[in-house]
């Protein structure tokens, strides 16, 4: 196990180099890496307190494994490797919520740890857009954090962490289908627990036994128009009634009416 302060961080300057270097964004041959000697002045220890309360640990050697693992699976640009990957990321880093808000771990584990993933991940649509899948550009967890934050920090929004049998459950829903995932977590009111695991519950509807759904999640999401339409009103109702200090209970049943009034609406077109 490596202990949290063998986690290590890179401090802002360190985001020039991937300007620099398009070639290694890229993964191409000879490039895979940035050298150590362009990233030491970069590199920056972390100094975490460890009891036995507070959680503050990296296993990145079980990390690397895992992630190893599912890119033998998985085809490059397939999504579908994220749910397993948010677990993986979340179960191995296992820290406070914050210390994971310093931005420089997460960077420093996608440029200089695993690029070979971020690249795996994502497929180069163009420099600026590859850019964001290693440097966090925003307060947005899917269009605007790099690879390993918008991983972590998913799967610790969405996990049970009282649920012994599947802790990660809703994750795997979340990362079910993208459009969720962009829509909820790249807003203010998708890093507010209760919020997610309504909007999940509300949104995401479990098959029966005789039905024919995925095994791993037993279900699936609605429609993205309905996904779209609930999650933009859910925003504006906050506005006159804010989520924040509401259960998820009192937020399902918000949510629910919301569901139906645009299902009969869509229904009626």
């Amino acid at each position: 196990m490596m202990k949290g302060e063998n986690l290590q961080r890179l401090t802002s300057g360190a985001e020039e180099l991937l300007r620099e270097n398009l070639s290694f964004m890229k993964g191409e041959s000879g490039h895979e890496y940035l050298d150590e000697d362009e990233t030491t002045d970069y590199v920056k220890e972390l100094d975490f307190v460890h009891d036995s309360e507070t959680p503050g640990d990296a296993d990145l050697d079980g990390l690397e494994e895992e992630l190893r693992r599912i890119e033998s699976e998985y085809d490059q640009g397939d999504g579908k490797m994220d749910s397993e990957a948010a677990v993986a990321v979340r179960e191995h880093v296992d820290i406070t919520r914050t210390q994971a808000s310093d931005h420089g771990i997460w960077h420093d584990l996608s440029i200089r740890k695993f690029p070979w993933f971020v690249r795996h991940r994502w497929s180069y649509e163009g420099e600026a857009a590859m850019r964001k899948k290693f440097w966090t550009h925003g307060v947005a967890l899917d269009s605007q954090s790099c690879t390993f934050e918008r991983l972590w920090w998913i799967a610790e929004i969405t996990r049970r962490e009282n649920d012994e049998d599947d802790p990660y459950l809703y994750t795997r829903r979340a990362f079910s289908t993208r459009r969720f995932v962009f829509r909820v977590f790249d807003i203010k009111m998708g890093r507010y627990m209760p919020a997610a695991y309504a909007l999940i519950n509300v949104l995401f509807d479990e098959k029966g036994d005789e039905e024919e759904s995925d095994e791993v999640v037993n279900g699936e999401f609605v429609k993205n128009d309905i996904i779209d339409e609930v999650v933009q009103r859910f925003r504006k109702s906050g506005a006159a009634m804010p989520y924040e200090g509401r259960d998820k209970e009192s937020l399902e049943d918000a949510l629910g009416d919301i569901r139906s009034n645009v299902e009969a609406e869509l229904a009626d077109k």
